[in-house]
């Protein structure tokens, strides 16, 4: 058996370990204990380290502006999405689909995979790239949160004083998380040549003790939030289905204008981190708006929160899945002809809903009937 499908086993077992610890681990209270060990220990220890095991240099510092870019195809990609499932651009659901869409959440469904597979080389990569996804989830996404709330209500030039205060805590955030304050602090040790053998015994062991957690915490957290709904199953399948597919596209073109002397790394990162689930902090400016709208009580919803927080739920298990296929079978997923491949086959599971539908209809009305309906409707706009 080839360590590939070794360590596929290992993840799906700890993350069927997850699910059934979902018996015992039921309040949100207690997960979000689980995530935040994740965010705030395991995780930054683990990305220290791999920093401190590499060498900077200019290759490292466009990652940032790569992610960023990725992001902003990702929004195109929304757009053109919303397109095909028929989704009016001034509805709450569009909104919601266009914050979670271009997201990423690397920390949670990318980077144990990197680690696991490719090495801390790959994670620490990863991990700048990650700076520009976090400033456009954080910063981006939130002015855009609130340039669509206050459009909705007609009031683009209210409540400045608040949004710059707004802006200001998510810049101090940014500033503040424990994954930022340790990319600062690995590029300042080696600006000075220090590396991860500079350090004393007991903090390198403390550190590798702390690292070793990362993995197997982030896949049980994974089972624990596999969350199964009959609710807008649809909807969610058809967005979710797009989006992989925008990711695998926007992938092919990246890998397709990479020059010839990149990295095999970089070109698994440009695989890789586009299929991360959707992030949790355009939610959590979805909720800021909501809550906003509570106190007017005439006021209409701007986004769809129940779809956001759905989204959020598939968008893991799916993205873990995918990604560990990917890293599975590395140098078959950077051939750009293999990523369009897989960006065709999303696309038809994403339409399949919508022809089951039409085959629904053609089998309840016949052809003849749709065939009427669609003249009419024809006839009625060139008639207006």
């Amino acid at each position: 058996m080839g360590s590939a499908l070794q360590n596929t086993l290992v993840f799906g077992l700890l993350i069927a370990l997850g699910v059934i610890m979902r018996l015992r681990i039921s309040k949100k209270s207690e997960i979000k204990g689980v995530k935040a060990l994740i965010l705030d220990v395991a995780l930054p220890a683990t990305i220290f380290i791999a920093l401190l095991k590499i060498e900077i240099n200019r290759e490292l510092l466009l990652l940032p502006f790569m992610a960023l870019l990725m992001n902003a195809l990702m929004i195109l990609g929304a757009m053109i999405s919303a397109k095909f499932m028929n989704i009016p651009r001034r509805s709450k659901k569009f909104r919601t689909i266009m914050m979670l869409f271009p997201s990423f959440a690397p920390g949670l469904s990318c980077f144990p995979f990197l680690i696991e597979y490719f090495g801390d080389e790959a994670l620490a990569l990863a991990a700048f790239a990650d700076v520009g996804n976090k400033i456009f989830v954080l910063l981006i996404l939130y002015l855009l949160a609130m340039r669509w709330y206050y459009q909705k209500l007609g009031k683009e030039d209210s409540g400045e004083l608040g949004n710059k205060q707004k802006i200001k805590a998510l810049i101090l955030k940014l500033v503040s998380e424990p994954i930022n304050i340790v990319l600062v602090l690995g590029v300042l040790f080696l600006s000075f040549g220090l590396t991860i053998d500079s350090f004393p015994m007991f903090v390198k062991g403390s550190l590798d003790r702390m690292s070793l957690m990362m993995t197997p915490l982030i896949l049980i957290f994974i089972g624990l939030s596999i969350s199964i709904s009959r609710r807008s199953f649809s909807k969610i399948f058809q967005v979710l289905m797009w989006r992989t597919a925008c990711a695998f596209l926007i992938s092919t073109v990246l890998l397709i204008f990479m020059p010839a002397q990149v990295s095999v790394t970089i070109l698994i990162l440009i695989v890789v981190f586009p299929q991360s689930s959707c992030s949790f902090w355009p939610y959590a400016h979805m909720s800021s708006v909501e809550s906003l709208e509570r106190k007017k009580s005439n006021s209409s919803a701007t986004f769809d929160t129940k779809l956001g927080l759905n989204l959020m739920a598939f968008s893991l298990p799916l993205s873990t899945t995918i990604i560990i296929a990917i890293c599975s079978n590395a140098t078959f997923f950077v051939k750009p002809t293999v990523t369009l491949g897989a960006a065709s086959l999303f696309v038809f599971l994403a339409l399949i809903p919508l022809l089951l539908s039409y085959a629904q209809k053609l089998f309840r009305y016949g052809p003849l009937t749709l065939e009427n309906g669609l003249s009419q409707k024809v006839a009625k706009r060139y008639s207006a």
